[in-house]
């Protein structure tokens, strides 16, 4: 089960680390042909706030993952549990910012 948390973890970052850098490029572009685009409104600005919680959660996890491999966790199976929820709910509300944009 250490080999699988560990396996799945360097496939969490190597998908973050993709997903983060097409990110950036995609940002650079629009700052280089359509400036204006990226100070249009807050819901950007609320959409990367919330792309930056997800890289704080990836940061708890590797913790997490780092004590479990020690056999130091203090965590219930209830708390894993809805902490498991946080990525959905945040691509849930990145995904209404984007479509909507709200603001």
């Amino acid at each position: 089960l250490k080999v699988m948390q560990r396996r799945l973890l360097m496939i969490t970052h190597v998908g973050g680390a993709l997903a983060l850098a097409f990110g950036i490029a995609l940002m650079a572009w629009w700052l280089r042909h359509a400036p204006a685009m990226l100070t249009s409104g807050l819901w950007f600005h609320l959409k990367l706030l919330l792309v930056a919680c997800l890289v704080g959660y990836h940061a708890m996890l590797v913790v997490m993952v780092r004590r479990f491999a020690a056999d130091r966790n203090t965590r219930s199976s209830r708390w894993l549990r809805l902490f498991n929820e946080i990525p959905a709910l945040l691509l849930i509300a990145i995904v209404v910012l984007v479509v909507v944009k709200p603001f």
